[in-house]
């Protein structure tokens, strides 16, 4: 728990950021590292809570030589060239009038998913593929942040190690992390009536306490955000009570992921021939399979 903010701050960049920092990268190898062998061999303290059934072999195949790409130092992607070589494409003729055209698609598009986003953060983003720049969330006195590396997980590789992104770069990984909170104190609203703290702050402190929570098995107390900048305490704060880390004893929730290939129908059918038939908590779609956004699956889970 001394190091909480530290891995929260690692989550957003490899969550959200185009280019991460070296010490993110090297956690990202480490993590894809481990699940190499949870994919392939069923190793790792993972493996209770991954069902890897309903994947054919060339499905679980092609995701293991992805994570290999992770890992491979001569596997590379040029992801900066190639985040603004894909809005000059998405902008076509209108890429000199970029502002204007970024402005109107946050107050159109993105405002209307969530109002906990300040458009600098959304701008940003657009321009430079960063969501989550620790230098505005919770900065820290003469500490740099220095985004330089690729983020391989973004991107796909072909045998020879080519990267490519090939992602979102009009919407943003806002939502997932950032659109709400249990926080009360993160909703008020400056003077221009947008959100007074931002959607970096809000996604910050969200899995902070998911985090600690997994930790603990302890509600995170939200409170008010202090900046690190006024006082180097309000770094990784930790509320009282917070167990020693000698006595914690993490636990995983109750769960079982079934990591599901292109064949969901055949995985529904399964889930509703068993003797005593379960629905699904929560079901997470990729963007690029909202085609399997029906009503068999809708029908599939908990009410």
């Amino acid at each position: 728990l001394e190091e909480l903010e530290d891995r929260t701050s690692v989550f957003l960049e490899l969550f959200g950021n185009s280019l991460v920092r070296d010490i993110s990268a090297m956690h990202l190898k480490n993590a894809t590292n481990r699940a190499l062998k949870l994919l392939g061999y069923g190793e790792g303290y993972l493996a209770d809570f991954f069902d890897f059934s309903e994947m054919k072999m060339k499905e679980r195949d092609f995701v293991e030589g992805q994570l290999k790409h992770w890992v491979a130092d001569k596997s590379t992607v040029p992801i900066a060239e190639q985040w603004d070589r894909r809005v000059r494409t998405e902008l076509a003729e209108r890429y000199d009038n970029k502002t204007n055209i970024i402005d109107w698609d946050f107050h159109m598009n993105a405002a209307e998913y969530t109002h906990l986003i300040k458009f600098a953060e959304y701008r940003d983003w657009r321009v430079t593929g960063q969501a989550f720049d620790y230098a505005h969330i919770n900065p820290r006195r003469g500490f740099k942040y220095d985004y330089n590396v690729p983020n391989k997980s973004l991107a796909f590789f072909d045998r020879q190690g080519r990267g490519v992104y090939q992602g979102d770069v009009k919407y943003g990984p806002f939502y997932a992390l950032g659109c709400d909170t249990e926080n009360a104190n993160l909703l008020v609203r400056a003077p221009d009536g947008q959100v007074k703290y931002g959607n970096g702050v809000i996604a910050m402190h969200n899995v902070r306490a998911w985090l600690y929570e997994l930790a603990t098995q302890k509600e995170w107390p939200f409170a008010e955000h202090k900046f690190a900048w006024d006082d180097a305490a309000n770094y990784n704060p930790l509320p009282e009570g917070t167990p020693k880390e000698e006595e914690l004893d993490p636990r995983m929730p109750d769960v079982l992921l079934h990591v599901v290939g292109l064949e969901l129908e055949r995985f529904l059918l399964h889930m509703r021939e068993l003797d005593a038939p379960r629905k699904f908590d929560a079901a997470f779609v990729s963007c690029g399979c909202s085609q399997f956004l029906t009503k068999d699956l809708f029908g599939a889970m908990c009410d």
